[in-house]
């Protein structure tokens, strides 16, 4: 196992040289040489990350998250669009303690998924209830965070889409299978959990 592991990194190591001695050539035009550069600069991160262990989603910052989902462009924009949070309305710091703040992740800079996770369950289902009040303010702020989840994890994305976009499911029991998914997704290695398992590669 760590033998492939290491000869695979060996064979990056080569190859980085090899994108190096290319981008020197004065046969390689502008365009090639700047994509070269962005090859080089991938690898390079790739060496930098190759020895992190396997981080779940609960200790993973916003950066993390956003490496694993940068393939993806439709979900990076609705996931960064969620880490901005709500626009004002009464209820838009609930929002973000209830919705926001757990997309977050670990946050040095600011309100991160530690104030979600001090929240009891009587005061998240107490924010659900809020929200569910304000749903039609807060109404492009839900879907962004909804698209976010059907990606993520779909049926906590269902969830808030039954709760606050369809109205089908009370907010007091919404908030109860909100807690219990987002402990599961927390506790996974993978930010989207339909991609792959949650067993290391060998």
């Amino acid at each position: 196992m760590h033998r492939k592991r290491n000869w695979l990194k060996f064979r990056l190591c080569g190859a980085r040289g090899a994108i190096d001695e290319a981008r020197m050539s004065e046969q390689v035009n502008l365009p090639a040489r700047q994509a070269l550069e962005a090859a080089a600069n991938s690898i390079c991160a790739a060496l930098q990350w190759w020895d992190t262990p396997f981080l779940t989603n609960g200790e993973k910052s916003w950066r993390e998250i956003i490496m694993e989902i940068s393939r993806k462009p439709d979900v990076l924009w609705h996931y960064v669009t969620a880490l901005r949070g709500p626009d004002t309305v009464d209820c838009s710091v609930i929002a973000k303690a209830m919705f926001t703040c757990p997309l977050r992740g670990r946050c040095a800079y600011a309100l991160g998924r530690e104030e979600f996770i001090g929240l009891s369950s009587e005061e998240i289902e107490k924010g659900f209830t809020t929200i569910h009040g304000h749903r039609h303010e807060l109404y492009h702020y839900l879907q962004h965070i909804t698209a976010v989840w059907e990606v993520f994890y779909p049926p906590l994305g269902e969830l808030l889409a039954s709760t606050f976009l369809e109205g089908s499911i009370s907010p007091k029991e919404a908030a109860k299978r909100y807690i219990k998914l987002l402990n599961e997704w927390m506790r996974s290695k993978h930010v989207i959990m339909e991609e792959a398992t949650d067993e290391e590669p060998r």
